[in-house]
């Protein structure tokens, strides 16, 4: 089975750099942890992610074009990458 999706033009000028980001935080001081959703819905994981933690996933991932679509309109913030997690 292959999908196909398209990223919006904004989703292509972030790159990727994997579960760790330049910035201030782990005990090096050279990198910080990113938040990834793996199987992003409409959302409201997130939503709960948000209102216990402060923050927002930076990262939601789903194969389904239509998932991604529905969690892009409820976390608009969020990079969104229509892949397999697997």
């Amino acid at each position: 089975m292959s999908v196909t999706c398209v990223a919006p033009p904004s989703a292509l000028q972030r790159p990727l750099v994997g579960v760790l980001r330049r910035g201030a935080g782990l005990a090096s001081g050279l990198f910080e942890e990113i938040d990834v959703d793996n199987f992003a819905g409409g959302g409201g994981v997130g939503m709960g992610f948000e209102l216990a933690t402060g923050k927002a996933f930076d990262i939601a991932i789903n194969h389904d074009e239509a998932a991604i679509a529905m969690h892009r309109a409820n976390h608009p913030h969020t990079r969104h990458l229509c892949e397999s997690v697997w």
